[in-house]
């Protein structure tokens, strides 16, 4: 195995990074320009590698020149075979890969959904095997998770990543979209207060009670509960079309996840169908990461969003804010 100092190892997981936030953008089903950004990015995880391998075995010869992906394609496989570690892999699938990126880019061919396809399965074959071949390091196992501060939330995702290793694809998704709900729950207090167990909302639900025939509570309700969520994705900085395909997605699979206002844990229900595909789980554990990423990024810490200590009292499920202490 190829010794890799810390430059070296922070550049493998800006790789997974790229390879997850193309994963995350090649799911979206409706949106062109998400296509586009997939099969770019997915070409720039390729194009970061390959210059990964070539610094790190063959430190002695920097490049004289700027170089293009043929030929750093072409430079990668001549150092992997010097070093006896065989041929660059799948050398096709990946210049294909490029000229799907070339014609996106380019000549503003928009790719279709089966190319998008071609694009992450061949770029996640390649990662797989040419992490392997030079470092002994399985793609999987290189992970985000040490970018993240929280240890709460670092926990659902560390599981989910160690139950989609080990191929429990529903549990990968639950620990998932727990890390998710989490995230946007402890954010999104600073921004649009509490949730469905305030006080406004408990005079929407005896009302209701009082008159269940009349429809103007469940009205009030759901657009008061979608403005809130609206406000909350919009205010952090996500990407509201990808949010609606990761609900989308939990839809399908009959999977829910609601948060205690008392505790501040989520709890996952899924009833009755269970996640069985590889590739859905791997995109709810990428957007996950990716979206707890952007979040923690934004806001500093979870337990001060925006500079705000908060603090649950006496058990009770009012949060308390404080300023931050300097």
């Amino acid at each position: 195995m190829s010794s890799l100092d810390k430059s070296f190892t922070d550049r493998l997981v800006l790789t997974k990074q790229l390879y997850q936030q193309a994963l995350v953008q090649s799911a979206s089903r409706h949106h062109m320009a998400s296509r586009v950004m997939s099969v770019i990015t997915f070409d720039l995880a390729v194009e970061t590698i390959l210059k990964l391998i070539i610094d790190n075995l063959d430190r002695g010869n920097p490049p004289k020149e700027e170089r293009n992906f043929p030929q750093y394609r072409k430079k990668a496989d001549e150092v992997m075979q010097q070093s006896g570690l065989g041929a660059l892999p799948d050398q096709r699938r990946i210049t294909r890969v490029h000229e799907i990126r070339n014609d996106a880019q380019h000549r503003a061919k928009f790719p279709d959904p089966s190319e998008v396809s071609d694009c992450r399965t061949y770029v996640r074959d390649f990662l797989q095997q040419v992490t392997v071949h030079v470092w002994n390091l399985p793609f999987e196992q290189i992970s985000l998770t040490d970018l993240i501060q929280h240890p709460e939330v670092k926990k659902y995702l560390v599981d989910a990543e160690t139950a989609l290793a080990s191929k429990d694809y529903n549990e990968a998704a639950g620990q998932a979209a727990a890390a998710i709900s989490w995230t946007l729950y402890r954010a999104g207090l600073e921004i649009v207060g509490r949730g469905e167990h305030s006080k406004f909302w408990g005079e929407i639900a005896v009302t209701q009670q009082k008159r269940p025939n009349e429809r103007l509570g469940q009205e009030m309700y759901r657009s008061f509960w979608k403005m809130q969520d609206t406000l909350r994705i919009l205010s952090l900085g996500l990407n509201y079309a990808d949010y609606a395909h990761y609900q989308e997605t939990l839809l399908e699979l009959s999977m829910g996840v609601i948060v205690s206002e008392m505790t501040g844990k989520p709890k996952i229900f899924n009833n009755p169908q269970v996640c069985t595909l590889k590739s859905t789980a791997e995109y709810l554990v990428s957007y996950a990461m990716d979206t707890v990423l952007q979040v923690e990024n934004l806001i500093g810490d979870f337990d001060s969003p925006f500079g705000k200590r908060l603090r649950f009292m006496d058990g009770h499920s009012q949060p308390k804010y404080y300023p931050a202490e300097p």
